[in-house]
């Protein structure tokens, strides 16, 4: 009973992995979507969302990293 759990357990990580790539890319697009958004001329909306995409993304990608090497 105790190896069925494990092989389970096993199973659902690997159903999980590529929902994992998917946030891990999401994340990736988002930390180098920020070097376009310095070429436009710096404003409030442009610092704000700047601060939002590299803050987001660096979650979303080391993140699901974490999970994944979990």
């Amino acid at each position: 009973m105790i190896k069925r759990a494990k092989c389970q357990e096993k199973k659902s990580w690997r159903q999980r992995q590529p929902m994992l790539m998917e946030v891990s890319l999401v994340g990736a697009l988002l930390l180098y979507s920020t070097i376009s958004l310095e070429y436009f001329p710096p404003s409030n909306v442009t610092c704000c969302t700047l601060i939002w995409f590299r803050a987001l993304g660096f979650v979303a990608f080391y993140g699901s990293m974490t999970l994944k090497l979990r």
